[in-house]
């Protein structure tokens, strides 16, 4: 019982240094979302998946903005007008 209690303490613990690693992550993410909701024109669409692709280039484990990076390209491509941009 105490080994169990030792070694859950140890996992809270190393769980909560490698959270606290992702404050800058998690911020950055929560800007973006809210970017996500405004936009109202392709460029937008653009600058929003650039702004995730540099969160993306500075954490390489993290899927999640290169999912929304391309996920902001295809779509800025479907709803862009002009064909040439495409």
């Amino acid at each position: 019982m105490k080994n169990l209690f030792t070694l859950l303490i140890i996992v809270l613990c190393f769980a909560g240094i490698t959270r606290a690693d992702d404050t800058k992550y998690m911020e950055a993410m929560k800007k973006n979302f809210t970017r996500m909701d405004s936009m109202k024109t392709v460029d937008d669409m653009v600058d929003v998946a650039n702004s995730f692709l540099r969160i993306a280039n500075a954490e390489k484990t993290k899927w999640l903005p290169f999912y929304y990076a391309s996920y902001l390209n295809v779509l800025s491509c479907m709803t862009d007008p002009d064909a040439s941009k495409k």
